[in-house]
């Protein structure tokens, strides 16, 4: 019989070797181990997911104690904030939250709104400044994430979260759901707040911001509005309301208010007092309570606002 030349030989071992590669069998096995490793690379993938710390609805990682805290306390009583305050109070806000936190700085914002009002105080909104690079998620056993992606998340965690509560809290005009037509319990908001152990103990650095034209109106003080509401704050601290109403410690927190002016004090119906009667009474108030420091920011009003 004759010999197949080498060039019929190589043909014939690429036949096979083509037949084989193409079985059902070797197809179905090849299949298989790459399912294998996607399955144990999407396995591997997800446990180190789990070993990461997620941060809740509010921006907080659980488990991470914040070494800053902010809290504002915004009056909403009548009259409100007119155009030029609001615009004011927003750059306020925006310029604290862009550049004046820290990473995880716990922030809470409380009204006198009717329904706020309380021995404990319920915060309208609570949230943790996020990150602002991938240092500070390693610092807390985050994720890794690019900063353009935390840029992305940190507009978005602006427009769902804290900018629609901003938005009503520091409107011109409130809603039925949240006035506050009856009083001013300024002295009994921030007595609530130096109640509050989250906010005594603990952080590192505390800052409390006040909005408010400082004028309390309760029916055992009516500042401004009744002769002898407002003495001196010496003669205050003396008398049982306050004894009643006294802050717990403030010591250490630095306190910043910016005052909402009215206009026509020394007239009605702002007959019993002054600017500066208003500023001398608040900032002894909270350097009795302990406070590091007291700057108060005048808002001016418009023309007519007040009148």
């Amino acid at each position: 019989m004759a010999r197949k030349s080498r060039y019929a030989r190589r043909s014939l071992t690429q036949r096979r070797r083509s037949h084989r590669s193409g079985s059902p069998f070797v197809k179905l096995a090849l299949a298989c181990t790459a399912l294998t490793a996607v399955i144990g690379t999407a396995g591997y993938m997800a446990i180190q997911e789990t070993n990461y710390v997620k941060a809740d609805a509010n921006g907080c990682f659980p488990g991470v104690a914040s070494r800053a805290q902010t809290v504002a306390i915004v009056d909403s009583s009548e009259p409100r904030f007119d155009e030029a305050q609001t615009r004011d109070l927003n750059q306020v806000f925006n310029k604290l939250i862009k550049s004046e936190l820290r990473f995880q700085e716990r922030v809470s914002i409380i009204t006198t709104e009717e329904r706020s009002i309380g021995s404990v105080p319920k915060p309208v909104l609570t949230f943790c400044h996020q990150a602002k690079n991938a240092e500070e998620l390693t610092a807390v056993g985050a994720a890794l994430v690019t900063t353009a992606y935390l840029q992305r998340q940190a507009k978005k965690f602006s427009a769902d979260t804290y900018q629609p509560v901003l938005n009503r809290v520091l409107g011109q005009i409130a809603d039925a759901n949240h006035r506050q037509t009856r009083e001013s319990p300024i002295l009994e908001q921030v007595q609530s707040l130096s109640q509050l152990s989250d906010f005594g103990n603990n952080p590192e650095h505390r800052r409390l911001i006040l909005v408010s034209d400082l004028i309390q109106a309760t029916e055992e003080a009516q500042f401004c509005v009744k002769k002898g509401h407002l003495p001196r704050f010496e003669k205050f601290k003396a008398t049982p309301y306050y004894q009643r109403i006294k802050p717990h410690s403030l010591s250490g927190v630095e306190v910043q208010i910016y005052m909402l002016i009215r206009n026509g004090y020394g007239k009605k119906p702002l007959r019993y007092c002054s600017e500066d009667e208003l500023q001398k009474f608040w900032t002894a108030y909270f350097k009795e309570a302990g406070a590091a420091s007291v700057d108060i920011i005048r808002l001016r009003t418009g023309r007519n606002h007040g009148e």
